[in-house]
């Protein structure tokens, strides 16, 4: 990562503007928690949205699409191994519209360090750091990825989300193992991401420059500039000729492999009127009606995330296809 050899002043950027970043692992429900948050809103506030995606194929902005806000979208790439130069270009632009706070949504895959470290160097103010931790998922993430563990370390707030879902000793457990790495976090446990939106924009936790100083000596030792080659962690695009068939679309999150984590895409479905989402988070997943008339939305493209899986594309590609036949 380039670094300005000096602090960089940035007083267009008013430091009254909290800046919230949104991370945690693929699936966790980031996107679900800031659909609340523009559908709702913070006392009338009019926030500007970051989106980073992992994928080529941006779906996380096709759900957001329509909500009235200011949506800045980085498909294809990983946010915090951006310069420190282009990413305060991405952020000035996102902030061209004048809101009253920002909000970036890292991808699932983002390691928090060297992100967080530009953004203090470039002399904006971090308002809060929200962690969304799955519940049900926590233990393949922790054991998958150091990257799950770096986002509770940075977190301010911790989210433990799907707790319908979990067992109540696995909510428990999950619980102790954040506390394992984030003593001081509020941790505060939630169904569908829900969540009182005061607790978590608009907080005021500080950076100090002690711990600007401490991210620094992480990024200069390399602490997650490589972590996606380190954790062998991979993205597709899948396409869909046509609508699929909701049975068939089953059979196929129940045979996907496990060392895939994360599918998502917008799908027409035979029998449906509208388009649907497809969500699948380590395999556990359907299809999800509802979604906002969007114009963004590439229709019949299928994200898919996972370790080690460059070479299931043609695999996974011919399921998809018999979806559609």
């Amino acid at each position: 990562m380039s670094s300005p050899s000096h602090h960089i002043a940035a007083p267009s950027l008013e430091e009254r503007i909290p800046l919230n970043i949104v991370t945690g692992s693929l699936g966790s429900g980031k996107t679900t928690l800031l659909s609340h948050l523009l559908s709702n809103g913070i006392d009338g506030l009019r926030p500007a949205v970051l989106i980073n995606e992992l994928g080529a194929v941006s779906v996380d902005g096709a759900i957001l699409d329509g909500l009235g806000s200011e949506i800045t979208e980085l498909a294809s790439g990983c946010l915090c191994c951006m310069y420190s130069d282009d990413l305060r270009a991405v952020v000035i632009n996102a902030l061209n519209a004048k809101p009253d706070l920002l909000i970036i949504e890292t991808s699932g895959a983002a390691y928090p360090d060297p992100l967080l470290y530009s953004l203090l160097e470039l002399g904006l103010t971090i308002d809060a750091i929200i962690t969304v931790v799955d519940a049900l998922n926590l233990n393949t993430h922790w054991s998958a990825s150091d990257t799950c563990v770096a986002q509770i370390h940075a977190a301010d707030v911790v989210l433990l989300n799907k707790i319908d879902l979990a067992p109540a000793t696995l909510v428990d457990s999950a619980e102790a193992r954040i506390r394992e790495v984030s003593s001081t976090a509020l941790i505060l446990r939630t169904v569908q991401a829900e969540a009182d939106p005061h607790l978590l924009f608009g907080t005021a936790f500080p950076r100090t420059g002690r711990e600007l100083a401490d991210y620094r000596r992480r990024v200069d030792a390399g602490i997650g500039h490589r972590h996606l080659e380190d954790e062998n962690l991979q993205s597709m695009v899948l396409r869909a000729a046509g609508p699929v068939e909701r049975q068939a679309i089953r059979s196929f999150i129940r045979a996907l492999p496990s060392r895939v984590f994360r599918v998502k895409g917008i799908l027409a479905v035979k029998g449906s009127k509208n388009p649907e989402l497809l969500s699948v988070v380590c395999g556990r997943g359907r299809l999800f009606s509802g979604l906002p008339p969007s114009s963004r939305a590439e229709l019949g493209a299928v994200v898919v995330i996972g370790k080690g899986i460059a070479g299931d594309q043609p695999a996974l590609q011919a399921a998809l296809d018999r979806c559609v036949l």
